[in-house]
């Protein structure tokens, strides 16, 4: 499936017009999306380029629904695993009444919260973040006779570098749980969903949380929940951040792009954010260009 979007001046057209106007023009905004709502970039091109877009298959894409599959499986089995005492203290913990003992939304979120959790420690690892004492990865913790402790242990220094809204929610359920055996197996699932998928992770630049949560949960949306679709976030981040109004920063000032600052009172898992980052890293790389094109013209 692709999103389209057409050009600003097609908005004057008559609709016998329109359809001509589409055929004929280079000026089609599009995306690839899916049905859990990833897109891949959004690109400028012709119909016949559409065409094209909607024959392939975006890596970045599939990647993204691969990931989310895989967690939602690994989540799923460990809220399985949940005993009725463990469930009772996540619903607890999250000030979400259960309407029954079949109800598994708390036992749904609280293990998304900690395979989140587990998905922050693999990336501060990988991508060599200092934490004070030093954290270690997620292979080295699988076949650990005390996982939960092990795991508490590890987001605790995490905290101490920050990372609050992520790491806070899972200290305080990790704490909770009752120390046992059922307790690191449903962590130990967890844990090898989030490997099974960490490489997979280095490649996308989009949000799978929001999706996730909305996939894993039917009742999401009632919960007062509504997840901003990847492409929108895309399609906003473009809009908002245009090729010419990075360049014309660039050019006036280089330290502009670090003082850039994106706000999103409403950014639940981030979708927007995110978005905004991908939009700034593809400028930031025309930074490139335009350093080689002032060494080759002797400007610096």
């Amino acid at each position: 499936m692709s999103l389209l979007c057409y050009p600003q001046e097609f908005s004057k057209e008559t609709s016998e017009s329109l359809s001509d106007q589409v055929v004929n023009s280079t000026k089609l905004l599009m995306s690839k999306v899916t049905k859990k709502g990833s897109s891949g970039r959004f690109c400028e091109g012709s119909i016949s380029d559409l065409i094209d877009l909607s024959n392939s298959i975006d890596e970045e894409t599939k990647n993204t629904g691969r990931i989310i599959d895989i967690l939602e499986k690994g989540i799923s089995k460990a809220a399985d695993m949940v005993s009725v005492e463990m469930s009772e203290v996540m619903a607890d913990n999250l000030e979400l009444p259960k309407l029954n003992e079949k109800d598994q939304r708390p036992s749904l979120i609280g293990c998304l919260i900690l395979a989140n959790t587990l998905l922050l420690q693999n990336r501060l690892k990988e991508s060599n973040v200092g934490v004070e004492g030093g954290i270690k990865s997620l292979l080295e913790l699988k076949d650990s006779r005390k996982l939960q402790l092990d795991l508490l242990e590890n987001w605790q220094k995490i905290r101490k570098k920050n990372y609050a809204p992520v790491i806070d929610p899972a200290i305080s359920l990790t704490k909770k749980l009752v120390t046992s055996s059922r307790t690191d197996e449903v962590m130990r699932v967890l844990l090898k969903a989030v490997l099974e998928c960490a490489s997979l992770i280095r490649k996308v630049q989009t949000d799978h949380i929001g999706p996730l949560y909305h996939g894993l949960l039917e009742t999401a949306r009632y919960d007062g929940s509504f997840y901003t679709s990847t492409s929108a976030s895309v399609l906003l981040s473009e809009l908002a951040i245009t090729p010419k109004w990075f360049d014309t920063a660039i050019q006036s000032d280089l330290n502009k792009v670090s003082q850039i600052k994106i706000c999103d009172p409403a950014c639940g898992t981030g979708t927007l954010l995110m978005a905004s980052a991908r939009s700034i890293k593809k400028r930031w790389k025309r930074l490139i260009e335009i350093s080689i094109r002032m060494i080759e013209n002797h400007s610096i």
